[in-house]
């Protein structure tokens, strides 16, 4: 779709602002990705998740990640992204694989989980 990038802006700009608006004693946060706001759940970067996710920032929005180490979903541009704002808006996030269920630490494609060894699965730094 041709307009997919300025529905998008338009989208983030009226969300974003409606919450900034009337959640004034609650911490905004939005998750950060390099697909923000994109029909696609993966794949490369979107070259506008930047700019998109510094809108959100700019009106208050704390960052939050919640595929923090799995290798698939966290990868160098979300590592990156926290790193330009470590220290400046809060990031908080959640350790993406848990020992039951589907999301199982051990299924990471990176190799580096064993099943039986949670203690291995500590997200990598930022």
């Amino acid at each position: 779709m041709a307009n997919t990038e300025k529905y998008k802006t338009e989208v983030m700009d009226w969300i974003t602002s409606l919450y900034s608006r009337y959640f004034t004693k609650v911490p905004l946060m939005m998750t950060y990705h390099r697909l923000i706001a994109d029909p696609a759940s993966g794949g490369s970067v979107n070259a506008n998740s930047t700019r998109l996710l510094e809108m959100a920032i700019n009106k208050g929005y704390s960052l939050r990640q919640d595929a923090f180490g799995m290798t698939d979903y966290y990868q160098s541009w979300e590592k990156n992204f926290a790193k330009t704002w470590n220290f400046k808006r809060p990031i908080i996030m959640e350790g993406g694989w848990i020992t039951s269920g589907t999301h199982r630490y051990w299924i990471d494609p990176s190799g580096k989980y064993r099943e039986g060894h949670p203690e291995r699965c500590t997200p990598g730094r930022v």
